[in-house]
């Protein structure tokens, strides 16, 4: 289950919160997580059939419009991605 909220950042800016509670990721899939040449050697990131491809564009994308995409991962908390 992904839960999706969208709150009002600095002025003239959304923020966008993807949150997978059943998730949680250890340290080095978070580092790893926008690191193309790394994601498919991440036994955790790999099942979850992301490529890194479309992470790096989406971090890329967000950074060309001022913006930036992170990612925090915790137990009790889940994954979230914000942008």
């Amino acid at each position: 289950e992904i839960e999706i909220s969208v709150e009002g950042g600095a002025p003239g800016t959304i923020e966008f919160n993807f949150t997978a509670k059943d998730i949680v990721l250890p340290e080095e899939s978070v580092y790893n997580f926008f690191n193309p040449s790394k994601i498919m050697s991440d036994p955790t990131l790999k099942s979850c059939f992301i490529s890194g491809l479309e992470t790096n564009l989406l971090k890329r994308y967000a950074n060309l419009l001022g913006g930036d995409v992170t990612i925090k991962s915790g137990a009790g908390q889940g994954t979230t991605i914000q942008f």
